[in-house]
């Protein structure tokens, strides 16, 4: 959950729409159709 917050504490951008869909995997499905 701590590696959550901090990838979240990192607004890069693309980076982060990158890191999100890693660490969460729920998340991911929804971010994915989002980037694609």
């Amino acid at each position: 959950m701590q590696l959550n917050h901090r990838i979240n504490l990192y607004p890069v951008g693309p980076f982060t729409l990158t890191t999100i869909p890693h660490s969460s995997e729920e998340g991911s499905k929804e971010d994915g159709t989002h980037l694609s």
